[in-house]
């Protein structure tokens, strides 16, 4: 019985460093694109760890593409608030101010890694340490993923910061 606990947390600790070494891939790369000016697309998202929240997704219309645009144009400021970022995963891409690019042998990787398929509206919240916080099927609720963003304890220190900030001495 204990060989079987030993083996279970060797393998639940091989998965998780396997997905923190994704998560810090996935964010270098889109602080590469940020800082090359938006002109060229990111090789991977690891560049945006500990600088930005990600909503990785996948549209397969363009009216689903215009919906999440019309709902990224409703929140933009609450977006901005929270450091977020949408990055295309699929086919269809969705032009904002929040979007930003990678290439496509990156897109199919996270697409395995995370399981998404070509045929329905996905999306991945990767929190700032790189893992992903919260998956959704169907259409894009930005309310609910402000909600587990602003329950993440890395957001409440956030939040007191600002706060500390704005105190009068």
């Amino acid at each position: 019985m204990r060989t079987s606990n030993n083996c279970e947390n060797l393998v639940g600790r091989r998965a998780r460093s396997r997905l923190m070494r994704l998560g810090v891939s996935l964010f270098g790369l889109l602080f590469y694109w940020q800082s090359s000016g938006g002109d060229a697309p990111v090789a991977s998202l690891e560049s945006l760890q500990w600088k930005n929240r990600v909503v990785a997704y996948v549209v397969s219309s363009e009216s689903e593409a215009a919906a999440m645009r019309t709902a990224v144009e409703r929140w933009s400021v609450e977006l901005a608030d929270r450091d977020m970022l949408l990055v295309n995963l699929g086919e269809v891409e969705v032009p904002t101010e929040f979007s930003r690019s990678i290439g496509r042998e990156e897109r199919e990787r996270w697409r395995q890694i995370w399981d998404l398929n070509l045929s329905s509206e996905q999306f991945v919240l990767v929190g700032k340490d790189g893992g992903a916080k919260a998956f959704q099927r169907g259409k894009l609720d930005l309310l609910a993923l402000f909600d587990r963003i602003d329950a993440m304890p890395m957001r409440a220190a956030e939040l007191r910061a600002r706060r500390k900030e704005a105190r009068p001495e």
